[in-house]
């Protein structure tokens, strides 16, 4: 689609894919970056809470714990709680109550 509508540079299109793991990175590298991550991800009205993960992310939050187990699906919070983030930054924006849901 970019290139078709030619939403990026050739170059871009070019290049080969590479992950984009480096923003979930600011969780723990960022202080005031995590603590508006927190405060969006651990809003009580949110998808956090309605995901039943908010237990999950308060630990990582403010026990500052890494994870869980692995194979445990949810073994690297930071992965966890950016994914979230756009998760809530999103249903804000569009106005997607859980509670509507």
């Amino acid at each position: 689609m970019a290139e078709r509508y030619h939403l990026l540079p050739a170059e871009t299109l070019a290049r080969r894919k590479f992950g984009g793991s480096m923003a979930s990175s600011w969780m723990d590298e960022q202080a005031d970056w995590r603590r508006n991550a927190q405060e969006i991800i651990l809003d009580p009205d949110g998808w956090t809470q309605e995901l039943g993960l908010a237990s999950a992310m308060r630990a990582y939050f403010v026990g500052n714990r890494f994870g869980y187990r692995f194979p445990h699906p949810i073994s690297i919070f930071r992965n966890l709680a950016w994914r979230l983030l756009i998760l809530e930054l999103w249903a804000r924006a569009y106005q997607v109550s859980p509670h509507a849901a």
